[in-house]
């Protein structure tokens, strides 16, 4: 069953994604690219990973079973690495590839955290994997799966200076945040 829904609110891409989670009607929620660098295949594995009682899944490029159908230029692999670092640096995320944006949630452990995100720019999962490991109460189980991250077959890259400005907005918000 698919449903198209139109983001008639907030533009951008964690707000639709913030938006299209609202209206399904799953138990588990999943993100994932439409430009087919995130394999549909892997959807599976991925959605198994909750019967091994995970509450957040990561769709990894850097865990065991994860990787690249092609080879990353030089300056991609830095910015990929630099962003990575920032979000340990200054999140404490402990995951290997938090940059990933394919990955599933619990219905039940995003509406918990909804009242919290401030959804803008591209890395709403990051910010939803911020939210839940520190939230108060029971911890979580996030799982990490390993995709292989395919060449984009359609559309362009979404990065520019204002997405880089963006992301370490987050960031210092996020830290901000956590640290009051």
């Amino acid at each position: 069953e698919v449903r198209v829904i139109l983001n008639d609110g907030t533009p951008g891409l964690s707000p639709s994604i913030v938006k299209g989670f609202e209206a399904a009607r799953g138990e588990i929620l999943c993100c994932m690219d439409g430009d087919l660098q995130h394999d549909v295949g892997s959807l599976p594995g991925v959605l198994s990973e909750f019967g091994g009682g995970a509450d957040f899944v990561i769709g990894s490029r850097y865990v065991k079973g994860g990787g690249f159908a092609e080879r990353w230029n030089p300056c991609r692999i830095l910015i990929s690495r630099t962003a990575t670092l920032m979000a340990r640096v200054m999140l404490g995320v402990r995951v290997a590839d938090p940059m990933s944006g394919f990955f599933a949630v619990r219905r039940e452990l995003f509406e918990e955290l909804r009242p919290q995100l401030s959804p803008r720019g591209f890395k709403i999962m990051l910010e939803l994997l911020h939210l839940a490991v520190n939230r108060k109460g029971s911890a979580i189980r996030v799982v990490e799966h390993g995709i292989i991250f395919n060449r984009r077959r359609h559309g362009t890259s979404k990065l520019s200076a204002r997405v880089i400005t963006q992301y370490l907005q987050m960031l210092l918000e996020l830290r901000r945040n956590r640290q009051a």
